[in-house]
């Protein structure tokens, strides 16, 4: 027994000493936030003070060390994010994560972002070059110090080798891939007229016009390889954490003539995949022609959204349609050949070798494109589908970073302007405003010019009929200076008449979101009112669902049958259409749309045998779509294929209220009062790669309760496929009073460190979801918390002295 008693005290203090080790290795992989470093690579000191939130605020001599400091800190902060995003936009995760996303690789490979990202670094200008090589050598410095590392490295078995500058642009072209998602919907629309015929492919797709031409027979393309190409986009969508649906953001800016300062204000909020850490990361940099505070992207030099000392701005989706999916005639005897109008002409082939971890060979994958670009159909190896992708970001000569040099340093509209024209995609909504008073709108970035087809079909590319023609000349591009009413606002939504002599897209965002901002401004303004940054934080957590407020009528005309649906309607009878969190009739009403949608498409889509298309819908039903259905009365999509009996669009109005009250009580209890929306409605902030594996998951992952829905102002979009779980949010606020630049508010969630034993991992989480901010201060001496000072390495020749000497003459 005493032998047995010491054996276990003995792996007791063993299984301790061990678990204090690891905790103590971890610790130690946490930012140095104080003290001095001397590193190699700098000219000059460097100042960073990290306030009580974890912002760096970095105060340097030049530009050059602003940036190598920029590149040091996200290193410190976010590495293991640096890390996973240049693997997934080389299409390198494989070599650590093995077979599971080598269809992901592939695809990237295909794609051919890496090479795009060399051919944007050669045309990039002098300055721009400049700040990137500083940021890029910031974080080889970090790499090179040897600190412990992240634990996903020490979990993963490796280590992060060197930065380059094409590793930091290749994440331009996935936020691209992010924004730009039109060719799918080429893909989901030519499969729904295979199934439906156009008239009901046009009511589930409603930006697509019933007269609209059909370019090809949609006989010619394999259902069962379209099918496979969409199943492959939602496990890609999955692993990038990326490219899913609701993507927007808000952003308006309102002159002096209705604000309490009589400075302009601007507002900016971005929709993206919520996730662990943010695509968002708060600093301010300070060198000698650079100051500017806001939100970088790790990866990134400089801030993509904030303000400088003369100016702000804030960034939108303008979700134009720049994807063309071209139909290529592939030679039978020759499948490396296509049909290029009058001769068969060789494609275009890279030999990609893709590394798989615990496979000694790698897999040789030939990248292969046409005139058009690359063969995307190839990722599922279809001999049936032979699909090219015609896309603007991969134009080689992307010079869309010279353009946020330009802005970063921007003094003026002119400025501004002029920086903007070298930005190429993803178009953007770029909202505008100056210290001088102006306020400004620019629509930004290279739209195509068809010969002739309207971009919502895939198009026959043997024939040339419908190649690109050029591009939408910049003086065409929507653009508006100190409009008459004093203030602009973008929400996704159309941004030009449907007069306007281009064509620009098809398939923008319903108006609601525009349309509430539009009606809170002109609420907090009139009768002469002045508006100030406290009412622009309570629009930007506005959670009123127009949308709701228009399907609801259809709900309410029904009868109840029983005590439950009469209790149910009564909730929903009193509702003004505010899905807070704490909101009952929100769940109710989100419940009861799920099950509408289940009546009304689901067996039209399961009878086609088209699960993942009937997941897309069930996650994004529509108004437009839902509204004409039941306007439509005895629309046929009300039927119930599977009985005999001719059902109308009141029986599934009535059927979805009755299965949503199931439901419920299934999952929340028959006690309609704990029937509340946050309850079941949680956003969830995924780790990418570890909240998809089970014992890693606590650990790393987080979620919240949350209000909002799909049109709300402040964003919560219920994926119904998820049992009401949201996966996306506005990751970044901001408010500024041009006025004073000490009286400017943002946050982003979850938490600017990218560690999950840092107290900054999840400690914005809350106050992000309650519409409270952080007090960002602008110049040194506003900024207070711990301070590391950066000294250049004395006496030594450093790698980077030929940046400074070429950057000098």
């Amino acid at each position: 027994m005493k032998l047995a008693l010491k054996v276990t005290i003995g792996l007791m203090l063993l299984v301790i000493i061990l678990s204090v080790s690891v905790w103590i290795y971890l610790k130690s992989s946490l930012p140095q936030i104080n003290g001095v470093l001397e590193i190699e690579g700098l000219k000059n000191k460097v100042e960073i003070v990290r306030d009580s939130d974890g912002v760096p605020h970095i105060f340097a001599l030049n530009d050059y060390d602003a940036l190598f400091a920029q590149g040091y800190i996200h290193a410190q902060d976010r590495m293991w994010q640096l890390e996973y995003q240049r693997r997934a936009g080389a299409g390198r995760l494989s070599e650590i994560l093995g077979t599971k996303t080598l269809e992901s690789d592939k695809y990237i490979r295909t794609l051919g972002f890496y090479r795009s990202a060399k051919s944007a670094y050669s045309v990039l200008d002098k300055d721009t070059k400049m700040l990137l090589d500083a940021y890029v050598a910031g974080i080889n410095a970090w790499i090179e110090e040897e600190h412990p590392l992240p634990i996903e490295f020490k979990i993963l078995g490796f280590k992060p080798k060197r930065w380059n500058p094409i590793d930091s642009l290749v994440w331009v072209k996935m936020m691209d891939l992010d924004l730009s998602k039109n060719y799918k919907s080429e893909l989901r629309r030519i499969r729904l007229i295979r199934m439906f015929g156009k008239e009901r492919a046009a009511d589930l797709t409603p930006e697509y016009p019933e007269d609209g031409i059909s370019i090809i027979s949609p006989e010619e393309l394999s259902m069962k390889s379209l099918n496979r190409l969409i199943s492959f986009h939602y496990k890609l969508e999955n692993w990038l954490n990326m490219g899913g649906i609701h993507k927007g953001s808000n952003n308006w800016v309102i002159s002096g003539q209705h604000t309490v300062s009589g400075k302009p204000v601007l507002a900016n909020d971005p929709h993206l995949e919520a996730g662990i850490p943010s695509v968002w990361y708060l600093n301010e940099l300070k060198g000698d022609r650079l100051h500017v505070v806001g939100a970088s992207i790790p990866g990134l030099p400089g801030i993509v959204i904030g303000h400088n000392e003369d100016i702000a701005w804030g960034i939108t989706n303008f979700g134009p349609d720049t994807q063309d999916l071209f139909i290529e005639k592939i030679n039978p005897e020759n499948q490396n050949q296509y049909w290029d109008r009058n001769k068969w002409v060789n494609m275009n082939i890279i030999e990609e070798k893709i590394y798989v971890k615990g496979k000694k060979k790698p897999i040789r994958w030939a990248a292969r494109s046409t005139r058009h670009g690359p063969m995307l159909s190839d990722v599922i190896q279809s001999a049936d589908l032979s699909l090219a992708l015609r896309w603007t970001a991969l134009d080689e000569g992307d010079t869309t970073l010279n353009a946020f040099t330009g802005i970063n340093r921007a003094g003026s509209w002119q400025d501004f302007e002029t920086a903007l024209k070298s930005y190429v995609a993803p178009i953007q909504n770029f909202v505008f405003a100056d210290k001088l008073g102006n306020i400004g709108y620019i629509g930004y970035g290279k739209v195509p010019i068809r010969k002739r087809g309207d971009g919502l079909l895939p198009v026959p590319g043997w024939n040339g009929r419908y190649d690109w023609k050029s591009y939408l000349p910049i003086k065409q591009l929507p653009k508006v200076l100190n409009p008459q009413k004093g203030f602009i606002v973008t929400a996704n939504n159309r941004v030009v008449p449907k007069n306007y002599p281009y064509l620009l897209s098809k398939e923008w965002a319903t108006p609601h979101r525009s349309q509430r901002i539009t009606e809170l401004i002109e609420e907090f303004t009139k009768y002469g009112d002045k508006i100030k940054l406290e009412d622009m934080a309570k629009i930007q957590g506005d959670q009123m669902s127009l949308q709701s407020l228009e399907l609801l009528p259809y709900l309410l005309k029904i009868k109840p049958d029983n005590v439950k649906q009469a209790k149910a309607l009564a909730y929903l009878n009193s509702w003004d259409g505010v899905t807070s969190k704490r909101s009952i009739a929100t769940t109710i009403y989100q419940a009861w749309v799920n099950h509408l949608g289940n009546h009304i498409i689901k067996d039209d889509l399961k009878k086609n045998q088209n699960n993942d298309l009937y997941t897309y819908f069930s996650d994004r039903r529509l108004a437009l779509f839902l509204l004409d259905v039941l306007e439509a009365e005895k629309s046929a999509w009300c039927d119930n294929v599977f009985t005999p009996k001719i059902d109308t669009c009141m029986d599934a109005v009535k059927w979805a209220l009755n299965d949503a009250i199931l439901e419920l009580e299934e999952r929340m209890g028959e006690n309609m009062t704990e029937w509340q929306w946050g309850k079941i409605h949680k956003t969830q902030f995924p780790h990418r790669p570890f909240s998809q594996i089970f014992f890693l998951k606590p650990f790393f992952h987080r979620e919240i309760e949350n209000g909002g829905a799909h049109s709300t102002v402040n964003p919560s979009p219920p994926k119904y496929s998820k049992g009401y779980k949201n996966y996306l949010v506005p990751g970044f606020r901001m408010l500024i009073d041009m006025n004073d630049f000490n009286h400017c508010f943002f946050i982003q969630t979850p938490g600017q460190s990218g560690q999950f034993l840092s107290r900054h991992y999840d400690d914005l989480m809350e106050r992000h979801n309650n519409i409270r901010y952080l007090n960002m201060t602008f110049g040194r001496d506003k900024a207070s918390g711990d301070v590391l000072q950066l000294n250049p390495v004395t006496g030594v020749r450093t790698t980077k002295d030929y940046f400074f000497k070429k950057y000098e003459e």
